[in-house]
Parts: C-alpha cells; structure tokens; sequence
C-alpha cells in the first residue's frame, strides 16, 4: 500500500501535488540608506548619536569639519555668525539649525535628512 501511495504521479517519493515554482520572499522595497556625514556646532553629539541609533540611520558625527557634509547647530550660535559657520557658508556646506538643543528637535532633522517617519523602528 505505501508503494502505491507513492507512485500516483508515476515516480517513487514525489507527492502528486508538487510547487509549480518556488516562492521566494520578495526584497525589501525599502532602499539602503547613505550614511550622513555631519560636523555638530554647539549640539549635544550624544544626543545626536542616540538619535540616529534609536531611529536606526546610519549618521557619523564627525570631529573633523573636513570630513562633514553638513553643519548642525543651535539657533542661538547660528546668530552670532562665527567663523565657522561663515566659512561654511561660503563654502555651500548645507547648515541645519536647531531651535533647541533636544532630541525631539533632532529626530525632526533626521527624519526630513533621510526622508524617514520619526516614528519608524
């Protein structure tokens, strides 16, 4: 009888009703993000950096400016117009200006940075 069973489509070990095709899971439609190279003026790193971790980007806070593709700062050292900030400007760096020195103010900026829900994990 077990013999029987297994040649009802005319082959030893293989069920009658077999897959026509395999199914694979299909990629992720989400697209791999760019790390963001960013020089933080007057911001609070580790709160910039627990951000990113938390919203799960790839951010590197920079120590060197050089190596930066934006410049975030407060509002209150953008007004003063240091050197840095100058310089930067004229340079095209993008500046990002912060209201306050928060988290909640950060993962506003990254989220519009890398074009993210804030809620998103």
């Amino acid at each position: 009888l077990g013999s029987m069973a297994n040649e009802r489509n005319g082959r030893r070990g293989e069920s009658a009703e077999r897959p026509s095709r395999i199914l694979r899971p299909e990629p992720e439609s989400e697209s791999v993000l760019q790390p963001l190279h960013i020089y933080a003026y007057g911001v609070a790193r580790n709160r910039m950096i627990s951000s990113a971790r938390r919203m799960r980007l790839p951010l590197i806070v920079e120590e060197d400016l050089g190596n930066a593709q934006a410049i975030v700062t407060l509002k209150n050292y953008y007004r003063r117009r240091p050197k840095l900030i100058v310089d930067a400007e004229r340079r095209g760096t993008p500046i990002y200006v912060l209201r306050a020195n928060t988290v909640s103010q950060m993962e506003d900026l990254l989220a519009t940075l890398f074009h993210v829900d804030e809620d998103a994990d």
